[in-house]
């Protein structure tokens, strides 16, 4: 998967997850948006479905962490998607 496929996932993911708020949902659908966790009402319980949600579609075991290590939406798929990538090789 490429990182703007798994920025579809965790994007889906938080949709699914939170309920979104109103000044962040416009930048949801722009593929260039960088949008930062800190935006969003994340719980423990929240992140552990987020987590759970791109584990079961992206293949990547997402530990609560990462939400702090790569803080936006961005960061985490390009991160995600280099863990893939270097796992093939």
């Amino acid at each position: 998967m490429t990182s703007a496929e798994i920025r579809v996932v965790i994007i889906k993911a938080l949709n699914e997850a939170l309920v979104i708020p109103v000044e962040v949902q416009p930048r949801m659908a722009d593929p260039n948006a960088d949008i930062r966790f800190d935006e969003f009402k994340i719980d423990s319980l929240s992140a552990t479905e987020i987590a759970m949600a791109i584990e079961d579609e992206a293949g990547y075991v997402c530990e609560l962490g990462d939400f702090l290590a790569y803080p936006s939406v961005q960061a985490l798929a390009a991160h995600i998607a280099g863990q893939r990538s270097a796992v093939r090789q």
